[in-house]
């Protein structure tokens, strides 16, 4: 993520040729400058740029400062204004592909982001086509690209800054989130992860169930006994923190022996599995972090992870990413996986189903 706050540097008059008018008129020039900065100083303009699974974001704002000024809504803002979050020249958000903003279409392109701050009731969230806009124009609410009502919360932490930020990020989204003030709006954006998340109920129930995973192909070589996973574990747990030492020491010990993990649907539709490796992995417990199965074809998936219910990473993304391809019996029931790496086809798991069906 990166932030890069510019200002606008003052104008150098010309010297030559300036009479004693031309002197004044050159003074005033200055002096007209210099308030032009002071002003733009005050309310500094930022941008953020975010990428998230390729999809690019890029909020460019000014960042008004409270300075004392209570209430800034109802009073330094008022209430039924069409604002802009910042000041000087429209707040503008682009969109390098299509995604979507509170689960509405939206084309890739570059809008005006404006907010219609009300005293009761839900605020109105506005994107509008013309980016060209000074602050103190107001746009009407229906002559935007896309409006909808948004809640306006509180905060415990006062910001004295406006902050316009991307939080929550994940491999699908993240939220927009204005932060002035005790006040916080909060807008969701979904980008495509180039994913197919959901399989049918049918096709889900050939895959559920309990099953013994074995991931002892996927131990470096030489890791063949514990001694030389403690070895291991010594060299590639130098320097990390205490917590992470211990997390990383018990996936490794996990990998060593066969286990049980289950495969489920969630009601959104996921295929998704229960791994404690995985658990160990993003250290976190178990209804925290779930593993998800993406179709890629019949009887392949593309492997991932839902963190509190959210697409948090998938594993083809990356260099040491793979997949699973599953085998079937005669009845069309998943019975066996094996699990490759995706850069040399290299087998980096095996499971059976735990009734022993599995060959």
């Amino acid at each position: 993520m990166r932030r890069d706050v510019t200002r606008h540097g003052r104008r150098a008059g010309r010297r030559s040729g300036i009479g004693a008018a031309g002197g004044l008129l050159a003074g005033v020039l200055l002096l007209g400058a210099g308030a032009a900065e002071a002003q733009i100083t005050a309310s500094p303009r930022a941008t953020l740029t975010q990428n998230i699974t390729g999809t690019e974001i890029v909020i460019d704002y000014s960042r008004p400062s409270s300075r004392g000024r209570d209430p800034l809504f109802g009073k330094v803002v008022p209430w039924g204004e069409v604002w802009t979050p910042g000041a000087n020249n429209n707040t503008t958000i682009h969109f390098s592909d299509s995604v979507t903003v509170n689960g509405h279409d939206v084309p890739p392109g570059t809008y005006g982001v404006w907010i219609e701050v009300l005293e009761h009731g839900p605020w109105q969230f506005v994107l509008h086509p013309d980016t060209a806009l000074f602050h103190t124009q107001h746009p009407s609410v229906e002559s935007g690209f896309l409006n909808f009502p948004v809640e306006r919360e509180q905060g415990e932490d006062f910001i004295d800054t406006l902050l316009l930020d991307l939080q929550n990020l994940r491999a699908d989204g993240a939220d927009l989130v204005l932060s002035w003030g005790l006040n916080r709006v909060s807008v969701p954006i979904g980008v495509d992860p180039g994913y197919v998340m959901t399989v049918d109920a049918d096709e889900a129930a050939r895959y559920t169930g309990e099953w013994i995973m074995d991931q002892s192909s996927n131990l470096p070589p030489g890791a063949e006994t514990p001694e030389d996973v403690e070895a291991m574990v010594e060299q590639m747990t130098a320097g990390m923190t205490p917590e992470m030492t211990a997390a990383f020491r018990r996936m490794s010990a996990l990998m060593m022996e066969p286990y049980t993990f289950t495969i489920e649907y969630d009601d959104e539709g996921h295929l998704v599995y229960l791994d404690p490796v995985l658990a160990e992995w993003w250290m976190t417990e178990l209804p925290g972090i779930k593993g998800i199965l993406l179709p890629r074809a019949e009887g392949i998936f593309d492997t991932g992870a839902l963190l509190m219910g959210d697409l948090a990473s998938a594993e083809a993304d990356g260099p040491s990413g793979g997949f699973w391809e599953f085998e079937f019996d005669e009845e069309g029931r998943a019975v066996r996986l094996v699990g490759r790496a995706k850069a040399n086809d290299r087998v980096i798991l095996e499971a059976t189903r735990a009734d022993g069906n599995g060959r």
